[in-house]
């Protein structure tokens, strides 16, 4: 009777892990970020470029933070997963698993925790690691088309036609682009404190920028290149030049160009 219960309770736990992993075929790639909260630099222990690795291992599509996402990762966010990490490590021991999130936030497979009692810190994460994806190890990813998806309808970025005008902001010549912004930069920086906006993330690129009042000023959608946002419903782009962000708009055929703070 014992033995029935305990492999009644195993091909359950079984069953539903194998159910997380084949979740994870509803979805086309990942993105791993060049540095997890609990690291101090970008690479650290040599982590986020082991973590792509094993993941490719498995026959997934992997994207490091900062690639230029393919046009239907643009288009649609929900086919892109985030890595997230969590280190539970003590004095004696590493600890480490892998949650991997979808574009409304909700985790849809987390990994076992990899453990080490290396002294040696790349050492001890490279096992933690290593054990942690060893729970992929019997998976190998396949992507599979949903048949509906209703939450990702939410969320596809429908081109818009205006957009197609984004070029103009690349034409200019960027010496003229610094001449421009370099004084109302500088101006708004120093009294800009209550009128700075703050990003609030959804999906996995995308942002809202709203002001202190709660509400929601522009919708920003990734462009696929690093600090190039499009206005959503604007005939305009987002920005970083000269380590400040900065509007770029097309009003009547003129191209305005002002600065705004943004908090991410």
């Amino acid at each position: 009777m014992k033995f029935s219960k305990i492999l009644f309770i195993f091909t359950v736990l079984f069953s539903t892990a194998l159910s997380a992993q084949d979740q994870l075929n509803n979805f086309k790639y990942i993105v791993v970020p060049n540095q997890f909260k609990f690291q101090k630099e970008p690479g650290q222990y040599r982590v986020n470029g082991l973590t792509k690795f094993l993941l490719e291992k498995q026959n997934f599509t992997v994207l490091l933070e900062g690639d230029t996402l393919p046009e239907d990762a643009i288009q649609n966010n929900c086919l892109v997963l985030k890595t997230t990490a969590i280190d539970d490590s003590s004095m004696f021991k590493t600890k480490l698993k892998f949650q991997f999130k979808d574009c409304q936030g909700k985790v849809v497979y987390t990994t076992e925790e990899g453990e080490s009692r290396e002294k040696k810190y790349i050492v001890a994460y490279n096992e933690a690691v290593r054990q942690a994806f060893s729970s992929l190890s019997n998976f190998t990813h396949k992507y599979e088309v949903k048949e509906t998806e209703n939450e990702a309808e939410e969320v596809i970025v429908t081109p818009l036609p205006k957009v197609t005008e984004v070029p103009l902001v690349k034409e200019v010549d960027e010496e003229e682009i610094d001449e421009e912004i370099e004084i109302p930069v500088k101006e708004v920086y120093k009294n800009s404190s209550n009128n700075a906006l703050t990003a609030e993330a959804f999906g996995v690129i995308n942002y809202k920028l709203k002001n202190s009042q709660g509400q929601t000023v522009y919708t920003i959608l990734y462009s696929g290149k690093e600090d190039l946002y499009i206005v959503k419903g604007k005939d305009a782009v987002i920005y970083k030049i000269n380590g400040s962000w900065v509007i770029a708009s097309n009003d009547n055929g003129t191209l305005q160009i002002k600065s705004i703070d943004i908090k991410f």
